[in-house]
């Protein structure tokens, strides 16, 4: 008793103390997140014409936080970039690079397969490509990443050397070749933790921690110290052992991107928990923080839930403990829901900081239980020993050369002031000798031997030039073979300018015994443990240009840096190129037997091994390499980069727009969206049409109050989900749009699927991902009401607005003018949209009712529902879509009758198309307003990429040509009133019943015309955007930057922004790649239904029967008649066939 109150009595002033400054802490938080602008808080759903904050173009301050940051950044802040993935195959992947001054870099890679393997790396002095010059790409040693798009998808490669362990036993560990390609794909909204961190927790963990000045509490240290962000995401891609078969690997995880002040982090103790819940989609980043005068055990991290909802934690507290086998923690914390966690720990792995923060993190692969739901991660507990160490002065960059040269010089003389220049060089170095040297005159123009373009032969190269007058005419020789037909056209296909800077080398020849070219990696597999070296005698212009069998040799690299000669295959060398003391250079014949023996020796060939290294580490990456030898002398004549190593794959280019899957058993259908989207869509198409509705989606959400987290991210696509560049839609948000299992969303699942669904597995799933209830508030009640009735009120007003619109975007002479004008638009056809989209549930709901009606009428759901419901839908009115195959046939009809069957049909397609637009008969107008009222239509018609009739009638008369010849008689309006319908239906109606569906079968039949005439005015919209993109897309061609108009549709939007402002050769030939596979991908059938990752059931790569369908040989739908009929079923398997169709 008298220990209690003495133990109060200290403690008192304590807590006095404690909540003081918890106070003045919390008051001083409020204060800064009040006065400071979140930086991803960049989009407005309501900015009208505002392309970047609707997200159809990426703001800037996205893409610099995602680059490489440049050397003056690194000086006291971290540049790190982080990635973590896990699924239910216990499979795991961690890679991080960790940027420094001076080009140095950490690099940590964990790879866990199903197999019990774990691969890994840790290179703490790597070397990474200069961020200067605006370089994207992260690398150290042979890992390389960079984003794709920012925030939305990231690229991740590796090609080289690790170390494997068996079930994680170190004394089996063995050095292994291993390469991977994997694409991220953002999954949640950005947790940027100076400002999402919870504010309370925040401040008891700042009022636990000693403060330096008092009263002053230290934020502005806590936001230098975790000045960091993170996305959930998915890991997709490859991975092949020692050059075996590919294995794919899907992961659920994060990336973490770390900018935080290097010397703030000294001190730091952390442990953090990275968890996923593959099979229902629960995410979650745990973290406990404490940093020296700053914050004491700071809980950091969010969840995001399995609706994707991301919710920054409150509270978390981490037991770990420890075992004689493996250790095991629990975690308890809290967001506005407590959650429990608990686990075992593997063995640990400890990697070592050296860039950004020097320390050490002990890394672990859990496995956990969290609300009954298995799940799998990783647990990482560190300590910052100090900060990296500063180099004294940072290394210059060497700009890239900015001058021009001259344009057309072929036939031109060279200028005295170039002559006189070249002398003085060439005499400065030789003296009066200069004469009797021989030279290679060589082209180095600006672009030519990069990462991206390898222009190798591409300009002419002039060997054994001797005399000063014959170098002034080779230099100008050499200056116009950028203009050769080859140059020319391969600038061309890589978009880049044609009269571009471009020096022109002189170097002394070599009269080499033997020369040929090194690769620092083994040029077939890339694996960089093999350096491979073609060599003959004489120069090596017989290796270059493959008129010899050369000698291969093939070295080995070691764990230990050591070089080993592993083979030498002797090659049919039968001729060598050697100078001539006259000049110029002759091909001699060799005797038998230099063709039988290696031209070089084993002590030579690891002398080149040797210093080909020293090269690929200047360089910082892997080099083809032309050396040449005389006297025993090594001369390194030139050194480019690989280009082959990295290089995208099919699996790349067929997957790169893939959604990210929530969780391994999500659900996705085509129904519905595959039949207005059939096939692939092209790149564009996909980019337009996804952004364009989910902008409307997300305004119509907000405005109604829907509790919709479908369309709410703004880092990936939502409502619409690609695979394979085929769109899909998810099933279970169709299903709970309007709360699970309401009559409102079976309406909603009538219109899409043609059924109510009743699989019990999806039922299940579907359910489960209902966080919130959907709940009825008076305002979503009366919104509901007056759209039911007001849906298609002000048509007429958006009608005249769309067809009437002044197209300004086709006015001007640039392509950078266009394309601005074009984004400016993005929002201009938001109202056809929007009337499409509510006209479309209008008619649900109002479906739900008549089919509300007819099923308490029969009081169950049977065949006689489905029937009658069909029956009352049935309408010969007027709507949209149906008006084309009947006004064709009327015009097909009015041919026949004008000219005849015979005489149309014996027409050429160019004649007949003549005939009708000049033709003053009937069939010629009926012609022409067919084309005016229905010309923007076609197959794939939201898609930019897709020809319509409009634009190209051709297809439209060779149809009309076959229709004559079965020419039908006009079907007379038969009689459609309730009282007769009601007469054919098979559910008993009573008095009240017939009376409802009096009001609501006009109803439900003029929601039908509202909605097809909306889609309607929503493809007129496209077919604007459609002429906007074919102009710009010929203007990119004159302009140089495009080689193909057609190219244009293969590019997302902010490509073709970073190609008129970069020109880069790598989104050209990423567009090139995309449209050579592009027909492949709209080959592929997918089922209605799928579970898990979509695949298509027609490729055998994508194989689909590791997979479950949720359909089967039974076909369900609303039958629109009863009984039996007899007729020919033509089939046209593509748009090529249906032209043929009788």
């Amino acid at each position: 008793m008298v220990i209690n109150l003495l133990l109060r009595l200290f403690t008192a002033p304590l807590e006095i103390i404690y909540w003081i400054k918890w106070l003045i802490a919390y008051i001083t938080i409020r204060f800064h997140n009040a006065f400071h602008k979140r930086r991803f808080n960049l989009y407005d759903i309501y900015a009208q014409g505002d392309p970047v904050k609707l997200g159809f173009i990426v703001p800037q301050l996205e893409k610099d936080l995602e680059s490489p940051f440049p050397e003056s950044h690194l000086q006291e802040f971290a540049d790190e970039v982080f990635f973590y993935g896990v699924n239910s195959k216990s499979e795991c992947l961690l890679v991080r690079i960790a940027r420094g001054c001076n080009q140095v870099a950490d690099a940590w890679i964990y790879l866990k397969l199903a197999n019990g393997k774990t691969y890994h790396l840790m290179e703490t002095m790597g070397y990474q490509q200069s961020s200067d010059g605006k370089c994207q790409t992260f690398s150290c040693g042979k890992l390389k990443m960079h984003y794709l798009s920012p925030m939305r998808r990231w690229r991740i490669f590796f090609c080289g050397m690790l170390k494997e362990m068996v079930d994680d036993q170190k004394d089996t560990e063995e050095t292994v070749f291993v390469k991977f390609v994997f694409l991220w794909k953002a999954a949640s909204d950005v947790y940027d933790c100076t400002l999402d961190t919870n504010p309370k927790g925040f401040a008891s963990s700042m009022a636990r921690s000693g403060w330096r000045v008092p009263f002053v509490p230290p934020v502005k240290k806590f936001t230098e110290t975790l000045n960091f962000y993170a996305q959930t995401g998915n890991i997709s891609g490859a991975v092949s052992i020692n050059d075996g078969p590919e294995y794919e690997i899907y992961l659920f995880g994060e990336k973490m991107r770390s900018l935080g002040k290097s010397a703030n982090v000294v001190g730091c103790k952390f442990t953090t928990i990275l968890g996923s819940t593959p099979s229902n989609g629960l995410c979650f980043h745990l973290s406990n923080v404490s940093a020296p005068y700053a914050f004491n055990n700071l809980p950091v991290g969010f969840v995001v839930e399995a609706d994707g909802d991301m919710v920054p934690i409150k509270d978390l507290d981490v037991n770990i403990t420890p075992q004689v086998s493996q250790s095991s923690f629990k975690s308890h914390f809290s967001t506005e829901q407590k959650y429990k966690l608990k686990g075992k720990i593997g063995q640990p792995m400890v990697f070592y900081s050296g860039q950004g923060w020097s320390g050490f993190l002990e890394i672990s692969f859990v496995e956990l239980k969290i609300r009954k739901q298995r799940g799998y991660g990783l647990i990482m507990s560190g300590e910052v020993y100090k900060e990296p160490k500063k180099p004294e002065k940072l290394l210059p960059v060497r700009p890239f050369p900015k001058s021009k040269v001259s344009s057309i010089v072929e036939n031109t003389s060279l200028s005295n002031k170039i002559c006189h220049s070249i002398i003085e060089d060439l005499k400065d170095i030789y003296g009066d000798e200069v004469n009797h040297y021989k030279f290679a005159v060589r082209s180095s123009a600006t672009g030519e031997d990069t990462a991206a373009m390898s222009a190798a032969g591409q300009m002419d190269t002039f060997l054994g030039v001797q005399g000063l007058n014959k170098i002034f005419t080779t230099v100008t020789k050499c200056w116009a073979s950028q203009f050769g037909h080859i140059a020319v056209e391969y600038k061309r296909r890589n978009g880049q300018v044609l009269n571009s800077p471009m020096a022109v080398v002189i170097q002394e020849m070599v009269a080499c015994e033997v020369s040929g070219v090194l690769f620092t990696l083994d040029p077939v597999t890339s694996n960089p443990s093999v350096i491979t070296i073609t060599a003959n005698y004489g120069l090596g212009e017989t290796v270059v240009s493959g008129s010899v069998e050369p000698d291969t040799i093939m070295l080995r690299r070691k764990d230990n840096g050591k070089l080993e000669f592993d083979s030498v295959l002797v090659g049919a060398k039968h001729q060598k190129i050697v100078m001539q003391d006259s000049g110029g250079t002759v091909t001699e014949n060799l005797d038998e037997n230099s063709r039988n023996e290696s031209c070089i020796s084993r002590e030579t060939a690891l002398r080149l091994g040797k210093l080909s290294i020293n090269i690929e580490k200047y360089y910082k990456t892997s080099c083809d390499i032309e050396w040449g030898i005389l006297n025993e002398e090594i001369y390194i004549l030139q050194s480019r980069p690989v280009t082959t190593a990295a290089a995208e794959t099919d699996s790349e280019i067929r997957h790169e727009f893939d959604a990210p899957l929530q969780c391994e058993n999500e659900y996705f259908t085509v129904a519905n969206v595959g039949e207005v989207l059939p096939g692939a869509t092209s790149t564009l198409g996909i980019d337009l049409v996804t952004k364009y509705f989910s902008n409307i989606l997300k305004r119509q959400s907000a405005e109604k109050g829907l509790v919709d987290n479908l369309f709410k991210s703004k880092y990936f696509l939502t409502g619409f989900f690609p695979f394979s560049n085929h769109l899909m839609i998810t099933v279970e948000g169709m299903m709970n749009r309007y709360g699970f299992d309401t009559p409102r969303s079976k309406g909603f699942m009538i219109s899409i699927f043609g059924r109510i669904l009743d699989d019990p597995d999806l039922l299940e799933y579907a359910r489960s991902k209902i966080i919130d209830e959907f709940k009825e508030t008076l305002k979503s009640q009366f919104m509901y009401y007056k759209e039911l009735l007001t849906f298609d009120f002000g048509y007429e007003r958006i009608w005249n607005k769309i067809h009437n619109y002044h197209l300004d975007f086709l006015n001007y002479k640039t392509a950078e003018e266009t394309f601005e004008a074009i984004l400016k638009s993005c929002s201009d056809f938001d109202d056809a949209g929007r009337m499409h989209i509510d006209c479309s549930e209008s008619s649900s709901n109002w479906n739900m009712h008549m089919f509300t009606i007819l099923c308490q009428a029969k009081g169950n759901f049977d065949t006689d529902v489905y029937s009658d419901f069909a029956l009352l839908l049935a309408t010969s009115s007027n709507v949209e879509s149906a008006n084309v195959p009947q006004a064709m046939q009327e015009v097909a009809n009015q041919i026949v009758k004008d000219v005849g069957s015979e005489k149309f049909s014996s027409l050429t397609v160019e004649e007949a198309e003549e005939w009708l637009q000049t033709s003053t008969s009937l069939a010629g107008y009926k012609f022409r307003q067919f084309l005016k009222r229905h010309g923007h239509r076609c197959l794939k018609e939201f898609d930019l990429r897709s020809i319509t009739w409009g634009m190209n009638p051709k297809l439209l008369v060779k149809l009309l040509q076959n229709l004559v010849s079965a020419t039908k008689e006009e079907i007379k309006k038969g009689d459609d009133s309730m009282d007769k319908i009601f007469s054919q239906l098979r559910v008993p109606l009573s008095f009240m019943s017939k009376c409802l569906l009096k009001f609501v079968a006009p109803q439900c039949r003029r929601a039908v015309r509202g909605r097809e005439a909306g889609k309607s005015l929503s493809i007129k919209s496209f077919d604007h955007w459609r002429k906007g993109f074919r102009l710009l897309a010929k203007q990119m061609v004159s302009e140089g930057r495009l080689p193909d108009p057609d190219l244009i549709f293969f590019l997302t939007l902010d490509e073709i922004k970073d190609l008129l402002e970069t020109r880069s050769p790598s989104i050209i030939s990423r567009a090139n790649y995309r449209k050579k596979l592009y027909p492949v991908l709209d080959k592929y059938k997918f089922p209605e239904i799928m579970k898990g990752f979509p695949k298509p059931i027609n490729d055998e790569e994508e194989s689909a029967d590791k997979y479950e369908f949720i359909a089967d040989l039974t076909m369900k739908g609303i039958p629109v008649s009863q009984g039996v009929t007899k007729g020919y079923a033509r089939v046209a398997i593509t748009l090529e066939e249906a032209a043929d169709l009788k």
